[in-house]
């Protein structure tokens, strides 16, 4: 059962970012308190936050990717893999925040508030 929950949870989790990553590259991540980056910059203004947003699209994206996917193989395959495919979520949530952060946080550098 707790499997099942999990599994549920990163293809909710997944789709948050996936969503949110599509509205980002289109400059309509409003702010909200599921997806984004909560920085000092990118919570400055709306601006700033679209437009930080908009410069990391692609991690938010992917970010989502790694546990929609990894949720997806630990639905269908086999039971003994699915701590393989929680771990590869987690590891791929932690890699793609790390990487997407300061890429926005480059891109509302120096912006007026």
């Amino acid at each position: 059962m707790f499997e099942i929950v999990l599994i549920i949870l990163l293809l909710v989790v997944g789709g948050l970012y996936v969503v949110g990553g599509i509205a980002a590259r289109a400059g309509r991540l409003p702010r909200n308190p599921l997806v984004g980056y909560r920085t000092a910059p990118m919570r400055a203004s709306d601006r700033a936050w679209r437009a930080g947003h908009r410069a990391a699209w692609a991690p938010i994206l992917l970010t989502g990717l790694v546990p929609l996917g990894a949720g997806i193989a630990a639905l269908i395959g086999p039971s003994d893999a699915r701590l393989i495919w929680f771990a590869i979520a987690g590891l791929g949530i932690a890699v793609g925040t790390l990487v997407g952060r300061p890429i926005a946080d480059r891109a509302v550098r120096g912006m007026p508030a």
